[in-house]
């Protein structure tokens, strides 16, 4: 018995009526556009607003350092420019992980949610 997620959520779908599975349907899948707008709308707003601030000065500090490293004469002035746009895009990477977290974080809510709602609706059935 391996089914795809697929055929899983069809099946969910045929066995709740329409009201419950247009609930659903607000749980569901979202494409990354919607992952990153969503990891602006929720709680943490204001922490994934900052992180993208923070990303923005190291993309520029390390542009700043390529063109300085490209325009230094001796070999130390362009291996400290060099460091620079190492430790520079080596942050920037670090805080797009923070941010690609997230937006994992968002997903996993969602997915426990949607599992919350079938549980409810069992439960349902259960009883009634």
């Amino acid at each position: 018995m391996n089914r795809s997620i697929d055929e899983i959520d069809v099946l969910i779908r045929e066995a709740l009526g329409q009201d419950d599975a247009e609930l659903l349907d607000q749980f569901g899948q979202q494409s990354l556009p919607e992952m990153i707008t969503d990891a602006f709308r929720g709680k943490r707003r204001l922490e994934t607003t900052a992180v993208t601030v923070v990303i923005f000065i190291f993309f520029g500090l390390s542009i700043y350092c390529a063109v300085r490293f490209f325009g230094a004469t001796d070999i130390r002035e362009m291996l400290l420019w060099g460091a620079g746009v190492f430790i520079g895009f080596s942050s920037m990477a670090g805080f797009k992980l923070v941010g690609w977290m997230e937006m994992n974080r968002n997903a996993l809510a969602r997915e426990i949610k949607r599992l919350e709602l079938q549980v409810a609706q069992l439960a349902k059935s259960v009883r009634g």
